[in-house]
């Protein structure tokens, strides 16, 4: 499931189609939804992120930080690291701009997300702009969970609850004001409400002992699907606003939410060998893909007059796929290993 909605977010970057006769240029309406992916990602990473550790953190001193911040650094910068060094030599438009060695920086720690302009998160990786926002989030949960655990789920359930019915409320004003796009999809602070939706969407699987999530798991399966494309194909009428601060949400909840159980048909053509690569490299696809788009616009550019925007699409697919599968086996998989500690069984989100 990870792989597919990093593949949606690599088919909304596919912005250099101009050909009528282009099925990526005819499709671009729905495609250029794929941002949704982002939101995806950050509910579903607080959902793993407390699948993992809810049990292990219960007070101050008894949890390992240094160790669990050390696991998300290694999970994230060397990564990270690698794509901004293969960015720069796409980015000629970076030397250009007064403030590069800033730009260069922000984005070399991760804070480009929290700065309004948009030279920041654009002119090297621009998918980064939502690890930032990912570091944010590491930082506070353990926080958030030690909250849980000296109030109670049910109090912590409420208060999401009623962040996301005031976020709901405030879109409506943010729509009327026009307010510039970084302050409600690119701003941190904004997109916690999909992280603290994981956490709440645990807390209920964690609890629920319900076995119609287990009898009806398929037509659950593909009710939730349907609903997320339903979602996607009326999107056109929604304002972007709503669209980029929570319209989304609910549908991507519910897909983690039905998929976490993974009793279903569907779940079991993704837990498959395949499925299950792919979900393992969607980091490094994310990552990666971006750059993918610009080499072979550069090499269309250059060398390559007579490839067709549809041909580009599919050789930067490719490419991102094979770049992805390297460096998660020279990269990602190494570091892995090295910060691996007992943790019982895998998450079931984890594909």
């Amino acid at each position: 499931m990870r792989f597919v909605f990093a593949l949606m977010v690599f088919l909304s970057h596919a912005t250099f189609v101009t050909d009528a006769q282009s099925f990526f240029f005819q499709q671009r309406q729905w495609l250029k939804q794929g941002f949704v992916g982002v939101n995806f990602f950050f509910i579903l990473s607080g959902f793993i992120l407390s699948y993992t550790y809810f049990e292990k953190i219960n007070t101050i001193k008894s949890f390992q930080w240094r160790r669990f911040y050390l696991k998300r650094f290694a999970k994230i910068f060397p990564s990270f690291w690698f794509s901004l060094l293969l960015s720069v030599f796409f980015a000629a438009a970076l030397w250009q701009h007064p403030n590069n060695i800033k730009i260069l920086f922000a984005n070399l720690f991760l804070i480009q997300a929290w700065l309004p302009d948009s030279y920041y998160q654009w002119f090297l990786n621009p998918p980064a702009w939502s690890l930032s926002v990912e570091v944010f989030f590491y930082l506070l949960f353990p926080f958030f969970i030690l909250l849980v655990k000296k109030t109670s789920e049910f109090s912590f359930s409420l208060s999401v609850c009623a962040l996301i019915g005031i976020q709901g409320i405030a879109t409506y004003y943010f729509n009327e004001w026009a307010l510039p796009k970084f302050w409600f999809y690119l701003f941190p602070i904004s997109n916690l409400i999909l992280f603290l939706t994981g956490i709440l969407l645990f807390l209920i699987t964690r609890n629920m002992k319900s076995t119609i999530m287990y009898k009806y798991a398929t037509e659950l399966e593909l009710i939730s699907l349907l609903l997320f494309g339903l979602a996607i194909w009326i999107s056109p009428v929604i304002p972007d606003t709503f669209k980029f601060i929570g319209y989304y949400l609910p549908f991507a909840a519910l897909v983690v939410f039905i998929f976490s159980f993974q009793k279903g048909v569907i779940s079991y053509l993704l837990s498959q060998s395949i499925p299950v690569y792919l979900g393992k490299i969607s980091f490094q696809f994310y990552l990666l893909h971006f750059l993918s788009i610009w080499f072979w616009c550069d090499m269309d550019f250059l060398y390559f007059r007579s490839l067709s925007q549809n041909t580009i699409v599919v050789l930067s697919f490719l490419s991102t796929i094979a770049a992805s599968s390297i460096t998660y086996h020279t990269i990602e998989l190494p570091l892995q290993k090295l910060f691996k500690t007992p943790t019982g069984k895998a998450s079931p989100m984890i594909r």
